[in-house]
């Protein structure tokens, strides 16, 4: 999507803006965004609070195929680009985050993200020094 035009339904107007040129300020944004607003998934929601929080209990993150799921509370299936952001900024952040994985194909996990928000979500993960 471009600048300038109106998001589709039920995306935000962050989803909207999301570009190379344009990538989001996470920084700026985490001051005014809660939890609630990152993700509707209540699993995700439950993980990126851990991560915002810098939960020295939560040391490992798999981004997971919805059919790889399992339950377990470390996997995270993003459901936008938008939520992928916010994984990638607070693991960028964690001073805990030793662990990292997929399971699942690349195509089925990110299958509602698009491939500049991955490259950045690499790039980010990239700059967790903790991660083993």
């Amino acid at each position: 999507m471009s600048l300038g035009r109106e998001p589709g339904p039920g995306k935000s107007c962050l989803a909207a803006m999301l570009s190379p040129a344009n990538a989001p300020d996470y920084d700026a944004l985490v001051a005014t965004t809660n939890v609630e607003d990152m993700t509707e998934d209540e699993d995700n929601r439950y993980i990126l609070q851990l991560m915002m929080d810098d939960d020295g209990d939560f040391s490992g993150l798999c981004l997971c195929s919805e059919s790889n799921a399992m339950d377990d509370y470390d996997e995270y299936h993003p459901k936008s680009s938008e939520e992928l952001g916010w994984v990638g900024h607070f693991a960028k952040k964690s001073t805990h985050l030793e662990e990292f994985g997929l399971s699942g194909s690349d195509d089925e996990i990110f299958s509602n993200c698009s491939k500049q928000s991955v490259d950045r979500f690499i790039d980010d993960i990239g700059k967790c020094n903790h991660i083993k």
